[in-house]
This record gives structure tokens, C-alpha cells and sequence, in this order.
């Protein structure tokens, strides 16, 4: 399910960037009564209780339209058919088998989702939000005091790009 979960976030956002290196696991072991000094024999020896999971999505600095100048935004902003062709160039990092062409973020969920289709009707709730939500928890980022500061037109840019992203998921995921 995480998978599935990382894949739509990557679509969602149109991240570009998610490689063999950029994919973790997080171990969690419980020691035998506590004992801290043990957690190597923990892993090593079966003793205790471990578990694995995928680590929380890291390193999504290429997407959001990062490489769009501002000064740009406002073509794609009024050009639908320049924002699909955007939002359609966009591929993941990873291939569905070894040696294959990286595919369209749309492509690789639903080779997923056809593979898993347990997991469809989760993805599709997690698809389940509008683009005012996305406006009322960002609202304040403009405001804040950076050395790169967001602006206002990058960030309806930016909920734009997840919008038209998100309709072509939930298309692509039907049932």
C-alpha cells in the first residue's frame, strides 16, 4: 500500500526524482526487556520483535514546476492546453520492469493499480480533496520570511498543477 501511496504522491506532485536512492526503510526493534545494548542481536538473531517499513516520501525538490521562471507562470496559468502538455511530459524516476523506458506518472499508477487493484479504491480516496483545501493550508506560506520566498502566483501555480494532475489521476484509476 505505501507503494501505491509514494507512487500518487510522486504523480500528484510531478516528481521527477524518485530513484533507487531516494526510497528508505525505517526499522523499528524492541529489545528483549528493554535492554537497549541488544538490538543488534535483536536484528541478528530474531530475538525481540522488528519491524520494517518504507520510509515517509523524501527529496521532492523536482516537482511543483521548480524549473518554471515565475516570469513564465502566467502562460501556463492561462494555456490549458500548454499546462496538459506540462502536466503529460512528466515521468517517474522509476520503471515498471529493469531495462524499460521511465513511463508517465499516470502510466506507472496504472500498471500498479492493475497489478495491485486491492489498493485502487485507497488511492482513490486519498485523491479525495479540493483545490480550496490546498489553498486554506497554504495560505500563509507567501507570508513567511525566506531567502527564496514563495509567491502568491507560484503557489496557484503550484495548486493548479496538483488539481490538473489529480483529475488525470482519478481518470486514470477508475475502476
Amino acid at each position: 500500500m505505501r507503494w501505491g501511496e509514494i507512487f500518487l504522491l510522486d504523480s500528484l506532485i510531478g516528481n521527477t526524482d524518485r530513484h533507487q536512492n531516494n526510497w528508505a526503510i525505517v526499522w523499528n526493534s524492541v529489545a528483549p526487556h528493554g535492554d537497549p545494548r541488544s538490538l543488534r542481536v535483536v536484528v541478528t538473531s530474531g530475538l525481540g520483535k522488528s519491524t520494517a517499513n518504507l520510509a515517509p516520501a523524501f527529496d521532492n525538490g523536482t516537482s511543483l514546476g521548480y524549473e518554471i521562471l515565475e516570469r513564465k507562470i502566467p502562460q501556463f496559468m492561462s494555456d490549458e492546453k500548454r499546462l496538459a502538455a506540462y502536466v503529460a511530459r512528466g515521468t517517474h524516476h522509476m520503471t515498471w520492469k529493469l531495462g524499460d523506458e521511465r513511463l508517465n506518472h499516470a502510466e506507472l499508477l496504472i500498471l500498479f493499480s492493475k497489478e495491485f487493484p486491492e489498493v485502487v479504491s485507497h488511492l482513490r480516496a486519498k485523491l479525495n480533496f479540493h483545490a480550496d483545501d490546498l489553498r486554506s493550508i497554504t495560505r500563509d506560506l507567501p507570508t513567511l520570511q525566506l531567502s527564496f520566498p514563495l509567491s502568491t502566483q507560484r503557489l496557484e501555480f503550484m495548486i493548479k498543477l496538483i488539481e490538473t494532475r489529480k483529475l488525470k489521476l482519478l481518470e486514470a484509476l477508475q475502476d
